[in-house]
């Protein structure tokens, strides 16, 4: 399949109507007003193509026809933008198995497909007509995370409130940790255009290198914590890291409760 087909306008008679006028043809063709050669003449339109349009032998449009009608592929963005929505978007691949499994089910079989399956180019040009939706790296996070709601968000923010009630600004510190990985099963997925941080949401996510970032109130920015996924901490992975930076190494970076802190 050609992704960017060229025209070819010699081969085909250009429209020197317009829909309009086919309407009004058509009406005074069925009404009798008019025999199928005045009407032919009067509105501009070739006889044998008002023939057709009368009679309704040829309803298709020309060219190429679609595998979606424009319906069904309204009802297959908004589903793949509400499953982005929750958290479960689709790649390119999830996508063709849906379509195939559309066409099975519908006992519609597309000789244009390979066994029913649509290609990487049926996904290129479904999302080139949909400009609403993008391909973005995901955010693997955990189904722990994905259940945080708006309520529990405002919850903790009163009760830090509370918490922090004459705290001195040097005493109050924010930290976040950040996961460094080169991971093969990243993989591009469907989403809303524009979202900035489209997740997928895993039973688990792989981590390799952990990195703890800390501030206080006042502006000060703490040394960083430097968490390795590893069963031993190598000398040559605490050389050339910045000033007053700890290293550590855990088999699970996300269970710090077993990690003692190494001064460099």
């Amino acid at each position: 399949m050609v992704r960017n087909h060229k025209k070819n306008y010699t081969g085909r008679y250009n429209l020197k109507y317009t829909e309009q006028n086919l309407a009004l043809a058509i009406k005074a063709v069925k009404m009798r007003q008019l025999s199928l050669r005045k009407a032919s003449v009067k509105f501009g339109i070739p006889r044998t193509t008002l023939n057709r349009k009368v009679k309704g032998t040829h309803t298709l449009n020309y060219g190429g026809q679609k595998i979606l009608n424009d319906n069904e592929e309204s009802m297959l963005c908004d589903c793949l933008l509400l499953c982005a929505q929750w958290g479960f978007p689709m790649s390119r691949k999830d996508l063709r198995l849906v379509v195939k499994s559309y066409l099975d089910k519908l006992g519609r079989t597309e000789k244009r497909f390979k066994n029913n399956l649509p290609g990487t180019e049926f996904v290129i040009r479904f999302l080139k007509k949909n400009p609403q939706l993008s391909e973005r790296f995901g955010e693997n996070i955990k189904r722990a995370r994905a259940s945080v709601t708006q309520d529990i968000v405002n919850d903790y923010f009163d009760n830090l409130m509370k918490s922090l009630e004459n705290v001195s600004p040097s005493s109050i510190v924010n930290y976040d940790e950040t996961n460094f990985t080169d991971d093969p099963k990243k993989q591009k997925i469907i989403a809303k255009r524009g979202s900035k941080h489209p997740e997928n949401v895993l039973d688990s996510t792989k981590t390799s290198v952990s990195v703890m970032m800390a501030g206080n109130a006042d502006g000060e920015l703490l040394p960083p914590y430097i968490v390795y996924k590893a069963e031993n901490l190598y000398p040559s992975w605490t050389e050339n890291g910045p000033q007053g930076c700890r290293y550590n190494r855990s088999k699970n970076v996300l269970s710090m409760s077993s990690c003692i802190c190494i001064d460099i």
